[in-house]
């Protein structure tokens, strides 16, 4: 008899879901639709979903060389190191376009642009991963210096197991959110009040095989950073004349971390020093630290560049952008390959 109740029991608990889930999904199907179409699926061979609500990929896998990122870092023949400026600002895939005509021969440059700032933590992941021989693109915007931000300092105290699994459940909650998100809404508790909100969050793909950042979206107004995707109004901005964040500063939120300028000695890096426009940025801060090291510097002029903040640029920029850093640099006589400087002044 006991038997006879549980299996009642279960099959009205499942045929009570199923109604409910499908009333569910009827109410929700209409405004489903008046909603943004969903982000491409990015779980393939060439992009990747680099941040989602549970955290971010990047980090892992550029600490721990993961998913075969070791390798793409190790055989690409310019590296792009930087916060998010040159993460959305900077397109290595073009890079590597001008750089290839240029030479006459095939030429890799990869984006390892990350975000919170992390340069000192950057400076660790090309050490760990054997990193040398390689010319280093490095924009100056460095405004925590020698800090490691709170998510450098946990995927630090993880180990390879750990980052799998990290990684792991970035995608799966992505995956997940991206397959019910067309059939139920989300319905959450906040403020002491439910909510009813679409089931995928914001999320942000890049391209395995440059590091290019490949699109932005939100729930509510879908793609807003795409190459082939106009920006919305809103990220549409000309750089003023105001302070910007780091104006109470001396350095201006522009430096060359410690931990960095000793990588690039210790294994054999060659930079070149850039510095891309931001909201109060100053140029002379950069032009005295390459006098001080004798490095090459790339100022990539503001003129016609638009922004989707006070400090990153929207994505037509980012092109405009990286085609004046290749042509500044060239007219300087900066060679991409084999940059040197002048020696430091004494």
């Amino acid at each position: 008899m006991g038997a006879r109740y549980q299996h009642q029991f279960w099959l009205s608990l499942l045929l009570t879901a199923g109604l409910i889930g499908a009333g569910l999904h009827l109410w929700w199907k209409p405004r489903q639709e008046a909603l943004p179409a969903r982000i491409p699926f990015p779980m393939t061979h060439e992009v990747y979903p680099c941040a989602y609500e549970k955290g971010i990929a990047d980090h892992y896998l550029c600490y721990f060389g993961i998913f075969g990122f070791g390798d793409r870092l190790r055989k690409s023949d310019v590296l792009c190191i930087a916060t998010s400026h040159f993460m959305y600002g900077l397109s290595a895939s073009l890079l590597s376009e001008r750089l290839s005509a240029f030479y006459g021969h095939p030429v890799r440059a990869y984006n390892l642009g990350l975000g919170f700032a992390d340069m000192a933590f950057q400076a660790e992941c090309l050490d760990r991963l054997g990193v040398k021989n390689k010319t280093v693109v490095i924009d100056m915007f460095a405004p925590e210096g020698e800090k490691i931000s709170e998510w450098g300092e946990k995927v630090r105290h993880s180990d390879t197991v750990g980052a799998y699994i990290q990684v792991g459940e970035i995608w799966c909650d992505f995956i997940r959110d991206w397959l019910f998100d067309p059939l139920f809404p989300r319905v959450a508790f906040r403020g002491g009040d439910f909510q009813i909100e679409r089931f995928l969050s914001s999320a942000v793909t890049r391209r395995w095989d440059s590091g290019d950042v490949d699109i932005i979206w939100a729930p509510m107004s879908g793609i807003v950073y795409r190459r082939d995707v106009p920006p919305p109004p809103n990220m549409i901005l000309p750089m003023g004349h105001g302070e910007g964040r780091f104006g109470d500063r001396v350095d201006h939120g522009i430096g060359f971390p410690q931990a960095l300028r000793k990588i690039v000695v210790q294994n054999s890096l060659k930079p070149i020093l850039e510095l891309y426009p931001f909201e109060g940025y100053q140029p002379e801060v950069a032009q005295k630290i390459s006098l001080e090291t004798g490095y090459p510097l790339i100022l990539v002029a503001p003129d016609g560049l638009r922004f989707r903040d006070s400090d990153h640029l929207n994505a037509p920029s980012r092109d405009i952008a990286t085609d004046r850093l290749f042509e500044t640099g060239k007219e300087q006589g900066i060679d991409f390959l084999d940059p040197k400087g002048k020696e430091p002044k004494k």
